[in-house]
């Protein structure tokens, strides 16, 4: 009821009034108070067992997803994901894929938060995240890597809210019809408005526990990062322990094997005469398996001599290298009746160890020449230019491989074929050629159709190469 006079409330009443709101206020503070706790405590020892959990097992991202409490009892969200290395898993609903590697590059430019949240990502964040306003309408995320978008991303549904307004803004206030008096009951009529693509927003404290947990993940980062050093470190040691003994070991296994081998030719010289064929058979087992493990510890020894060797890096002309390389396989080509020949340009200026890039044409060209079953055997030299990084390649026409044995063939000593197949050899040279593009600080890799021939290629590390190729 509006009147055009104030009007007095009586002093015991206004009293009573008073003391009522401080009653219910302090109940209300009391109430929450005890809720804020109880979530509190919550958050707090879903925090610790995840952390614990996270410290005994390897698997983070299935300790975070995966049985109990996961990352959907931590805080109060629909749904969950964990991110890392661009794969995705999700837990409860969740947006597609697509959409949550778009909202991790749209949170890009708040990296430096560690933590981000909205209520309302649609209107703050990525608006093409409307169509799915029942999953992600709210979002929090946690960055826990500093060079890559890896994040922890909970998401709540849009709530529809209704907010009574005293009064539409929009419209003007209404007067009495000389203008002198304003009318309260018109002008400030009880107006709804309806909120949309606005989430349950989120608390304080969820944000303060979740960059509590962030500072924990990354602690954890560092000290798991520790440990690999020092697993690094004792590999390494270990490594050259064991290179050390692979080359004394195969260096003085050379002596007594030749000895074996000497001594069986001789007695086949000398003897031949004296013996049944047997014995006789066995004597040139004998001279054969001797020559094959003098082969095999030739391998081995020269894959460890690459494996010790400074590397030596200058400028060279690939063409030149190239050029030695095929001259030095000159007779062999001959034999063998394979073409080799150079298609389009190689770099006339490369960063890089002219003797290892030697041996890894050798072993690859070789290799192309080798398992060749036609009657016009074709190997190709070449190298591709792609967005400033040289990629070499060595083509054939011969046998191919096979998909599945794409692996085995790095293998020291592995062969797909019997002994005697394909000129025999002992398996390593695709062994050394690995090493020694690794060692380059490159990688190596093939493409193959079986019974078309294979491609091999090999690239070196990027700031090796100063010039590529046409």
């Amino acid at each position: 009821h509006h009147h055009s006079g104030p009007k007095h409330v009586a002093f015991e009443i206004r009293l009573v009034c008073e003391f009522l709101a401080n009653m219910v206020s302090l109940l209300i503070s009391e109430k929450e108070e005890r809720e804020y706790a109880d979530y509190r405590l919550k958050l707090k020892t879903t925090q610790g067992q995840l952390l614990e959990r996270m410290l005994q097992e390897d698997d983070v991202v299935g300790v975070l997803t995966k049985g109990q409490p996961n990352l959907l009892d931590f805080v109060d969200a629909q749904g969950a994901v964990v991110m890392v290395n661009d794969e995705i898993t999700a837990l409860g609903e969740t947006p597609p894929p697509d959409l949550i590697r778009q909202l991790a590059e749209a949170l890009a430019p708040h990296s430096h938060e560690g933590v981000f949240a909205t209520d309302s990502v649609a209107k703050q964040l990525l608006p093409q995240a409307s169509a799915f306003k029942d999953v992600a309408s709210g979002l929090l995320a946690l960055r826990f890597s500093a060079s890559k978008n890896d994040y922890l991303m909970w998401f709540r549904p849009e709530v529809l809210r209704t907010v009574n307004w005293s009064g539409d803004p929009r419209k003007p206030v209404d007067t009495s019809d000389d203008g002198q008096r304003l009318l309260p009951r018109t002008s400030f009529a009880l107006w709804r408005e309806t909120v949309r693509l606005k989430s349950k927003p989120w608390s304080e404290m969820e944000l303060r526990v979740t960059r509590e947990f962030r500072v924990a993940i990354l602690e954890l980062v560092l000290r798991r990062a520790e440990k690999l050093g020092e697993l690094y470190d004792k590999l390494a040691t270990s490594y050259l322990e064991l290179d050390s003994f692979t080359y004394v070991a195969s260096h003085d296994l050379k002596e007594p094997l030749r000895g074996i081998h000497n001594y069986a030719r001789f007695l086949l010289e000398d003897c031949v005469g004296y013996l049944q064929k047997e014995d006789v058979a066995k004597l040139h087992a004998i001279v054969r398996l001797s020559r094959r493990m003098e082969g095999l510890l030739d391998s081995l020894l020269h894959y460890s001599r690459m494996s010790r060797r400074e590397l030596e890096t200058t400028a060279c002309d690939v063409n030149v290298v190239v050029q030695d390389v095929l001259e030095m396989l000159q007779a062999r080509t001959q034999e063998s009746g394979a073409k080799v020949t150079v298609v389009g340009h190689l770099p006339e200026k490369a960063n890089a160890d002219a003797f290892i890039l030697s041996e890894i044409f050798c072993n690859l060209v070789v290799n192309a020449m080798k398992y060749n079953d036609k009657p016009e055997k074709q190997v190709e030299i070449g190298c591709l230019e792609e967005n400033g990084n040289s990629t070499f390649f060595v083509r054939d026409n011969g046998i191919g491989i096979e998909p599945e044995h794409f692996d085995e063939i790095f293998v020291m000593f592995k062969r797909l074929h019997a002994l005697q197949e394909f000129g025999g050899g002992t398996g390593a040279g695709l062994t050394i050629a690995r090493k020694l593009v690794q060692r380059s600080g490159g990688r190596i890799w093939l493409e193959s159709v079986p019974g078309a021939g294979s491609t091999f290629y090999f690239s070196l590390e990027k700031d090796r190469q100063e010039r590529g190729c046409t």
